[in-house]
C-alpha cells in the first residue's frame, strides 16, 4: 500500500472562524480519507462544542499527526478534555498547548504523559504553571520513555520544579528542553540540576536564559556542564546569563561552552553582544577541533569592535556553513557582508566535495552501495568535522584502495 502524503492544515489567527465554520472543519477531520494531518488552530478562540468535538477526534481517528492550539484561550476544562482524549491517542506526535492558562490542568496533563504511549513533543510554554503543576508534570515526563522534546519555557518551576526536571534529564528518551525565561533556583538544587546535566548523554537540544544573572557558583557549574556534557549538539542562550559576575571576569564565566567542540550550532541572544561574548564566539571559531556549522546572532547592539573581531573569525573559519544575522541592526557593512557570504559558500563547498570523495571512495572500494546512501553517508562524514580536513583525510584513504 503506497505511503499517504500528510496534509498540513494551518488555519490563520485572522480572520477567527466562526462556529459553523468550524464545526464544518471538524466534521470534514473526522470523516475525510486516509491521509494523516497536521492541523494547527493557533490563535483561534475556541468554544468549548469545538474542543468536545476535537476530543471525540482524538478518540476514534488515527489521522491526526500533530495538534496545534497555541494563544487558543483554552479554559481549564477544555485543556482537561483534549489532554484526556490524548491520553489513549495512538498517532499525535506534537501536542502545542503553550500561551494558555495550564494552571489549573497540570494532573491532567502529566497522566496523559503516563497513558501516552506515541507523543514526542510537548510545547507548555508561557502556560501560567506554577511550581507544584511544574513537578507533576516534570515527574511524570521523568518515566516517560518517548517524549522527545519538553517546552516548559517562561513558567514558574520554583525550587520542586527544578528538582523534577533534574529527573528528567536522566530519560534516555529526551532530546530537545527549552528552559527560558525561568527563575533560577536555590545555588544547591542548581547545582544538581547541572550535574544531571553533565552526566546527561541523549539530549541534543538546550534553550537556557534568563533576564537574572548567575551567580559565580552557579555560573561554575554550568560551565562545568556544558563543557563535559558529550550528547549536545546545539544550544541556545538566551540574554546574557554570565554577565556581570560579581567579584570574577566575564572571561571565565563563558569558559562551558566554548571548550565544548562538539558543539553543531550556537544561538546567542543578547541585548548587546559586547566584548565577553564576542571573545568567547571567537574562541569558539578558531579552535581547531570545533564542529561549529551553525551561528545565530541575536542582538540590537554590537559595537564596531566587536563586530570588525566577529567579522574577522567568521571568514577565517573554515567549518561554518550557516549563518542566521539582523546585518542591517548588527551593521555590517557591504563589503564585510560580501566577505561573510563568499566564507560560508567556500565552507559549503569544502564539504561538498568532501562527501563527493566519500562516494567515490566506496565506489572505489567495491563496496556496492546504492548512490544516494553513498552520498548521503559522505555529507554526514564530512559534517563530523572541517570540510578540507575531511577531504584531505578522503583523498589519502582513496589513494590507498
Amino acid at each position: 500500500m503506497p505511503w499517504a502524503r500528510e496534509i498540513d492544515l494551518h488555519v490563520p489567527a485572522s480572520p477567527v472562524l466562526n462556529r459553523e465554520a468550524s464545526i464544518g472543519l471538524l466534521r470534514w477531520l473526522a470523516i475525510a480519507g486516509s491521509n494523516p494531518v497536521a492541523v494547527d488552530l493557533s490563535g483561534q478562540q475556541l468554544e468549548p462544542a469545538m474542543t468536545d468535538a476535537l476530543a471525540d477526534i482524538l478518540k476514534k481517528t488515527g489521522r491526526l499527526t500533530s495538534l496545534k492550539l497555541i494563544n487558543c484561550r483554552l479554559t481549564a476544562p477544555q485543556i482537561q478534555n483534549v489532554c484526556a482524549a490524548m491520553a489513549d491517542n495512538k498517532s499525535v506526535l506534537a501536542l502545542h498547548l503553550s500561551a494558555n492558562s495550564c494552571s489549573q490542568s497540570a494532573s491532567t496533563i502529566a497522566l496523559m504523559l503516563q497513558q501516552n504511549s506515541t507523543l514526542k513533543t510537548l510545547a507548555l510554554e508561557a502556560c501560567g504553571l506554577e511550581e507544584p503543576g511544574i513537578e507533576i508534570i516534570g515527574r511524570a515526563a521523568s518515566n516517560n520513555r518517548i517524549l522527545e522534546e519538553l517546552h516548559l519555557s517562561s513558567n514558574d518551576w520554583g525550587d520542586k520544579g527544578w528538582s523534577a526536571m533534574t529527573t528528567v534529564l536522566e530519560s534516555p528518551a529526551l532530546l530537545n528542553l527549552r528552559m527560558s525565561l525561568v527563575d533560577l533556583p536555590q545555588e544547591k538544587v542548581f547545582a544538581d540540576f547541572c550535574q544531571a546535566l553533565e552526566n546527561n548523554t541523549t539530549l541534543k537540544r538546550l534553550t537556557f536564559g534568563d533576564s537574572d544573572e548567575l551567580s559565580r557558583a552557579q555560573a561554575d557549574c554550568l560551565n562545568q556542564a556544558l563543557e563535559k556534557n558529550l550528547s549536545l549538539d546545539h544550544l541556545e542562550m538566551l540574554y546574557r546569563p554570565f554577565t556581570s559576575l560579581s567579584g570574577s571576569s566575564q572571561g571565565s564565566a563563558h569558559s562551558g561552552w566554548i571548550n565544548n567542540c562538539r558543539l553543531r550550532s550556537v544561538s546567542l541572544v543578547a541585548l548587546r553582544f559586547t566584548e565577553p561574548e564576542c571573545d568567547a564566539l571567537i574562541s569558539l571559531l578558531k579552535h581547531s577541533g570545533s564542529r561549529l556549522t551553525s551561528l545565530a546572532l541575536r542582538a540590537s547592539y554590537v559595537t564596531r569592535d566587536v563586530r570588525r573581531s566577529l567579522v574577522d573569525a567568521i571568514t577565517k573559519n573554515r567549518n561554518l556553513k550557516h549563518l542566521e544575522v539582523d546585518r542591517e541592526t548588527v551593521g555590517l557593512s557591504g563589503d564585510e557582508s560580501d566577505a561573510i557570504d563568499r566564507a560560508l559558500a567556500r565552507n559549503r563547498r569544502l564539504h561538498v566535495a568532501a562527501g563527493n570523495a566519500v562516494h567515490q571512495l566506496w565506489n572505489r572500494s567495491g563496496l556496492s552501495l546504492p548512490t544516494d546512501m553513498a552520498i548521503e553517508l559522505g555529507e554526514a562524514f564530512a559534517d563530523c568535522t572541517t570540510g578540507s580536513t575531511m577531504t584531505a583525510v578522503v583523498e589519502a584513504l582513496f589513494i590507498k584502495v
